[in-house]
């Protein structure tokens, strides 16, 4: 599963950066690509910043460290599916959850649970984590979006 996640990440986390850079002018340096659409400057970044976790850190404490704030996206994200299946009930649904809402709440409430567990035993690489997305987020909301972007 390990290797499965890191392959995964390494092709979809440069992109992620990638197509970020096209809408926001702090980050338009990682927009570009080469002549076979890679993303070079993202994907270099995203190398610097694994290897300098790695080698200031033990394996360990980065697979917890990035385990924390993939939780913490992935809460975000179907959290956020459901309030906007509330806020916005006339929005098409081409896709139906089972037993809706009870999946997802399951899925949220075992979430907080690992994260719960991720705070009490490992503080320092959870709350890096939570630092890193409040960063994250700032940059987000800071950023000028370019003109024509789709938001």
């Amino acid at each position: 599963g390990l290797i499965a996640t890191i392959s995964s990440m390494a092709w979809l986390g440069p992109r992620v950066t990638a197509t970020m850079g096209e809408d926001y002018r702090l980050l338009r340096c990682f927009a570009r690509r080469n002549r076979h659409g890679i993303p070079v400057a993202a994907a270099l970044l995203q190398f610097a910043i694994v290897n300098l976790l790695l080698l200031t850190r033990s394996f360990e404490v980065v697979v917890v460290y990035v385990g924390f704030s993939l939780l913490l996206c992935t809460f975000l994200t179907v959290a956020g599916l459901i309030v906007l299946r509330f806020s916005n009930p006339e929005l098409a649904r081409p896709y139906r959850v089972w037993g809706y809402p009870l999946p997802p709440l399951l899925f949220i409430a075992v979430t907080v649970w690992m994260m719960i567990y991720l705070l009490r035993e490992r503080p320092t690489e959870s709350l890096s984590g939570l630092f890193t997305m409040l960063i994250s987020f700032a940059l987000y909301f800071f950023a000028q979006r370019r003109p024509g972007s789709v938001a």
